[in-house]
């Protein structure tokens, strides 16, 4: 910069400023397209940049589905294949428990002193003198009672025939049968008339339900 003698400084910072104004505003529409240029790039490659990490993270989650996908269908399979495996277990386990029980109990059938288990360890005879002697058994039951039975009201369906009070003769037995056939007794062969009820008073105990 030139100085010049006796300038204030007021001219010196003029002087100054148009030194600036020509240093970098001289070619004004070259600066400005370089500016936009590059601010065009720099975009350009922002978007290039956010491109790129969203392919990169896209592909990222994906994988981790997949992994996840492939998890959960390997989970589904063991836990099938358990099922599986415990549904046969349980079959073979019902199978085995009924052919044991059908064996356990054919030998409590046939052999049952072979099924018994051991329950006590041995122990002198002191002891084990109430397992050793059985305890008695229980009294038997005391026998029916049986009622009388009273055969005055069964009446048997047997036709009169004029000696009822008598067995029947042996010509009007059937020539085939046998001698020591049972014949009815006249006890329980008689219609019974009611006969008996009639001479009854009123104190008495009632006839039967079903009287003849």
């Amino acid at each position: 910069m030139v100085s010049i003698p006796g300038a204030g400084y007021h001219i010196r910072r003029q002087l100054q400023t148009r030194h600036l104004e020509r240093r970098y505003f001289s070619d004004w529409p070259g600066e400005y397209i370089k500016i936009i240029c590059l601010s065009v790039l720099g975009a350009f490659l922002l978007i290039i940049f956010i491109r790129l990490w969203y392919y990169f993270h896209r592909r990222s989650q994906a994988q981790q589905a997949q992994a996840h996908w492939q998890w959960t269908q390997q989970q589904a399979r063991q836990q099938q294949q358990q099922h599986r495996d415990q549904r046969r277990h349980r079959q073979q386990n019902r199978w085995q428990g009924n052919s044991n029980n059908q064996r356990r109990q054919h030998h409590r059938n046939t052999q049952p002193n072979m099924a018994v288990p051991v329950l006590v360890v041995p122990q002198p005879a002191i002891l084990r003198m109430h397992i050793s002697s059985p305890p008695p058994p229980p009294p038997p039951p005391p026998p029916p009672v049986m009622q009388p039975v009273n055969l005055t009201f069964l009446v048997l369906n047997v036709p009169e025939d004029g000696n009822g009070d008598h067995a029947q003769s042996g010509a009007m037995r059937n020539s085939h049968a046998q001698d020591n056939s049972r014949q009815p007794t006249p006890a329980i062969t008689r219609v019974n008339s009611g006969d008996q009820y009639r001479s009854r008073s009123e104190t008495d105990d009632p006839p039967p339900l079903y009287r003849p």
